[in-house]
């Protein structure tokens, strides 16, 4: 299940519009002269070489409620295709 959060992969939506709201968000914060904190990850290829359930049990003893349901709707019945020309 993709969550309104997630970019790139929904219609009309993609990283830029990520980038995009993420600053908005920041110099909002500033504004009301609160910290901006963030992290970057590059997930491309990350979990590729790892057993998906085994990570989730490890997860699940450290991450809860949306953090953990992130990876998990990341992790799950995920698949993957090429396309080129429409085809």
């Amino acid at each position: 299940m993709i969550k309104q959060h997630q970019f790139a992969f929904m219609k009309h939506s993609s990283t830029t519009i990520a980038l995009i709201k993420a600053i908005d968000s920041w110099k909002m914060a500033i504004d009301n002269t609160e910290k901006v904190v963030c992290a970057f990850h590059d997930l491309r290829k990350a979990f590729d070489s790892i057993d998906h359930n085994i990570l989730l049990q490890k997860l699940s003893k450290h991450l809860h409620g949306k953090e953990y349901e992130w990876f998990r709707s990341y992790l799950s019945e995920r698949s993957q295709y090429v396309s080129c020309n429409g085809i």
